[in-house]
C-alpha cells in the first residue's frame, strides 16, 4: 500500500489516557494559543497535569524501549500494550487533529512560552506526533501485549535510552551481517507482532531506526552508519537482498504456507460458529466470546 503513514504507541494502566488524552477523549479543536500553552506541559516528563494530547512515535525502536521501561518499573507485561496507528487521507477515516511535536516545540520557543526550557532542542521531538484528545478508533491497525511479544521470544536488550538501544541492536544484529540473513532476522522480529500487524513496515523501520543511511548517487553506493563508531559502504544490491530476506521470512516461510492457510481457515470457521452462538447469549456472553476469539487469534499468530 503506497504512502502508508504508521505510528506506534505503548500504553498501560499507568498511562494518562491510554488511547485518549488525560483530559478526556473528545473536545473542540484547540486554538493556537491552547496548543502552545498545553504542549510545554505535555512535553515535560516531570509534569503531572493532564493535557489534551496523546503522543505517538514514527519509530518502532521508541516503542520497544518504552514497553520494557514500563516492565522494569514493575508493570505486568499482560497490561502493557503496543498499538499500531495508520493514518490514511483517502479512505474516509474520522478526521483527527494531529501535530508534529518538533514543529510545536519550535513554535513554543518562537513565542517564548513560559516553562519551555526543556524544548530548547526541538530535534529531540522529530519522531513524535501528538493527537488532540485521542486516537480515533478507525485509525487503530493492531494491538499486541508485551506478554504475547515475550512469549513469542521478542529479543530483549537492556538499555537506559532509545539511543543506547539503537546502538546495542546495531552492534548485535546488523553490523557486518549478510544482507539476506539480516532480512530474515528482521522478518522474524516483525512476525512476533502477529499477522495483523504492519509486518513489512516493522521489519524495515527497525533497520532504519538503528542504522543511518546516506546515498551517494554518483557512485551508486550507500554509507551505513551503525552509530557506535562503525560504518561500511554497500551497493544497492545489499537492500535488494535484505528485502528478499524479509519477504522469505514473512511470506515463503509463514503467511504463504499451506500450514498457515489451514490454521487460518480452521480459525475463521471456528470464529464464525462462536459468533453465531453468541447471538443466543446475554451481553456477558458477547464479551466472553470476544476474549476467546482474540486468545485463539493470538495462539495461531494473528
Amino acid at each position: 500500500m503506497a504512502n502508508r503513514t504508521i505510528y506506534t504507541r505503548v500504553y498501560s494502566p499507568s498511562s494518562a489516557g491510554q488511547l485518549t488524552s488525560g483530559r478526556g477523549s473528545t473536545g473542540r479543536p484547540l486554538s493556537e494559543h491552547e496548543i502552545l500553552t498545553y504542549f510545554p506541559k505535555h512535553a515535560d516528563r516531570e509534569n503531572r497535569i493532564h493535557t489534551p494530547f496523546v503522543s505517538v512515535s514514527s519509530r518502532i525502536v521508541d516503542t520497544i524501549q518504552r514497553a520494557f521501561q514500563k516492565l522494569e518499573s514493575g508493570e505486568s507485561p499482560a497490561d502493557i500494550w503496543v498499538v499500531f496507528i495508520e493514518v490514511l487521507a483517502d479512505v474516509g477515516q474520522t478526521p483527527a487533529k494531529l501535530h508534529r511535536a518538533q514543529d510545536l516545540a519550535k513554535r513554543c520557543l518562537l513565542r517564548k512560552r513560559q516553562n519551555s526550557s526543556h524544548l530548547n532542542e526541538p530535534s529531540k521531538f522529530q519522531h513524535e506526533v501528538v493527537f488532540e484528545w485521542g486516537i480515533p478508533e478507525d485509525y487503530i491497525l493492531h494491538q499486541v501485549s508485551l506478554r504475547t511479544l515475550i512469549d513469542r521470544e521478542l529479543p530483549v536488550h537492556q538499555a537506559s535510552s532509545t539511543m543506547e538501544l539503537r546502538d546495542i541492536i546495531s552492534a548485535a544484529e546488523f553490523q557486518g551481517a549478510c544482507p539476506f540473513d539480516l532480512g530474515v532476522s528482521l522478518g522474524f522480529f516483525a512476525r512476533g507482532f502477529g499477522a495483523r500487524a504492519p509486518l513489512g513496515w516493522i521489519a524495515h523501520q527497525l533497520y532504519y531506526d538503528c542504522v543511518r543511511t546516506h546515498v551517494e548517487w554518483d557512485s551508486q553506493m550507500v554509507d551505513l552508519d551503525y552509530g557506535n563508531g562503525h560504518s561500511e559502504r554497500v551497493d544497492f544490491d545489499f537492500f535488494c537482498l535484505l528485502d528478499h530476506g524479509v519477504d522469505t521470512a514473512l511470506l515463503d516461510w509463514w503467511l504463504d504456507t499451506s500450514d498457515f492457510a489451514r490454521q487460518y481457515e480452521e480459525f475463521d470457521n471456528w470464529r464464525n460458529d462462536r459468533e453465531e452462538d453468541n447471538r443466543y447469549l446475554m451481553d456477558f456472553g458477547e464479551a466472553w466470546t470476544r476474549e476467546k476469539i482474540e486468545a485463539e487469534a493470538v495462539r495461531i499468530g494473528l
